[in-house]
């Protein structure tokens, strides 16, 4: 190949950087404008004892993604590579040439960057897509608002490629914040325990910055955290370096944030944090509703103590997993009708809620309303002599208020423990004590 032709060549790639060097000492021989330009090179005798290595790649020694041993003289190899010291994506050719004698390397090289950029935004996008998809089929599958939450977390953590996943929210009452739902990758610790009821100043600087911008991301502690705050503080026990957040957001307000620690990939672009939020926030509101219409089906709205339907639950729940003392109070409100048909239903309705109070002041739980005047009261693994003291504080109670009149039947077991027969037990002793109060008073239930 002569010089004409080599010109040749050149000029009609010259939009290319385009340069020649020896693949035996990897000197630069040659390099075209484009190339100088790219390379900040100002004049050919720069190049002069330059190794391609050295001033293409940056590298101390041949690069070992070296084609020379692939090339030939009748065609050019093609292949894609990124320039890490330009930051530049090429496809290049390389074919074997002579020059008066000379044996030398050409390579053409074509900057692709904005092309393989729009690739590689096209994939992050079609990825994004699809675990945003993952993540809404997760919440809607699963009835189970911990464990879907929690597979939810795990789908986010593996896209960004990081160590924990975690949603916090916050109580504006106490100015805290609380770790509610995390994963874990392998290996990580759980931290969840010890994330409880964190002064809110902890959070204060990302709440200004959920305000201004949305999700955000910390690319390190150490340098974007001042070291004697508290927020250094709690990162930092917890071995976090960097990490991607978004604010959970109700009623225009921040109410909590979700977050990823050492996220190592897809940082450039928050999109799918800030996507899953609104899922997230939806997904919770509507378990919490749902949770409230459960609650409400087993809560007696007079009293707020458990209905019927909660005391069967609890009642074959003790069933099946019988207690080691088990003390029964079966109690009766006197003269319900009377009341109601005297002063209204109003004045009964007060006198219900009274009692409601009174038993759960001193029995504290499983307390349940089961019928208009009926009361049912159990209290698992308790002592005897405590159980007995508890029903004279009721009664003691009850005396005290001149306006209420209450029939108790009571009854305490241990060992083999039969709930039917000791209900029974109980009601039969309270039908007794009510019969004698009728027949006292002289009146009608």
């Amino acid at each position: 190949m002569n010089y004409d032709e080599l010109r040749t060549i050149i000029l009609n790639e010259s939009e290319n950087a385009i340069y020649i060097s020896d693949p035996f000492t990897y000197e630069l021989v040659y390099m075209n404008r484009f190339g100088m330009k790219l390379l900040d090179i100002k004049k050919q005798e720069d190049l002069e004892g330059k190794k391609c290595y050295e001033l293409l790649q940056g590298e101390k020694k041949p690069c070992e993604f070296c084609t020379n041993s692939k090339l030939e003289k009748k065609k050019f190899y093609t292949w894609m590579h990124y320039n890490k010291k330009l930051n530049e994506h090429f496809y290049i050719k390389n074919k074997n040439i002579e020059v008066n004698g000379r044996k030398l390397r050409l390579e053409i090289a074509t900057n692709i960057t904005k092309n393989e950029m729009e690739k590689q935004r096209l994939k992050f996008e079609l990825s994004n897509e699809q675990t945003l998809v993952q993540c809404i089929e997760t919440l809607a599958k699963n009835n189970n608002t911990e464990m879907a939450i929690n597979e939810l977390l795990k789908i986010i953590a593996e896209f960004y490629c990081g160590d924990r996943a975690y949603i916090f929210e916050i109580n504006y009452v106490n100015q805290t914040i609380s770790n509610t739902y995390e994963w874990c990758g392998e290996g990580i610790s759980n931290e969840i325990r010890n994330l409880q009821k964190i002064p809110l100043e902890a959070v204060e600087r990302w709440l200004e910055e959920f305000k201004k911008k949305g999700e955000f991301y910390i690319t390190s502690v150490g340098k974007n955290v001042k070291k004697e705050s508290i927020e250094y503080e709690v990162l930092v026990a917890q071995g976090i370096e960097s990490l991607v957040v978004a604010p959970l957001m109700e009623n225009n307000e921040i109410v909590g944030f979700l977050g990823v620690d050492n996220p190592a990939i897809n940082t450039n672009n928050l999109t799918l944090l800030k996507s899953v939020t609104f899922f997230v926030m939806d997904d919770i509101n509507k378990r919490k509703l749902l949770a409230k219409l459960e609650e409400m089906s087993f809560m007696d709205i007079l009293t707020g103590l458990g209905n019927r339907n909660k005391y069967i639950e609890t009642l074959e729940r003790i069933e099946k997993n019988p207690p080691e003392t088990l003390g029964i109070i079966y109690a009766d409100l006197n003269g319900l009708k009377i009341m109601n048909d005297t002063y209204g239903h109003a004045y009964g309705d007060k006198i219900l809620k009274r009692i409601a109070e009174i038993l759960i002041n001193i029995f504290k739980k499983d307390v349940f309303r089961i019928g208009g005047d009926e009361f049912v009261v159990f209290c698992k693994n308790i002592t005897k002599e405590k159980f007995k003291t508890n029903v004279e504080y009721l009664r003691t109670a009850v005396d005290l208020d001149k306006e209420i009149s209450l029939s108790i039947g009571f009854h305490w077991n241990t060992g083999e423990i039969k709930i039917d027969e000791q209900i029974a037990y109980a009601d039969k002793l309270m039908y007794d004590e009510k019969k004698t109060y009728y027949k006292e008073s002289g009146q009608m239930k």
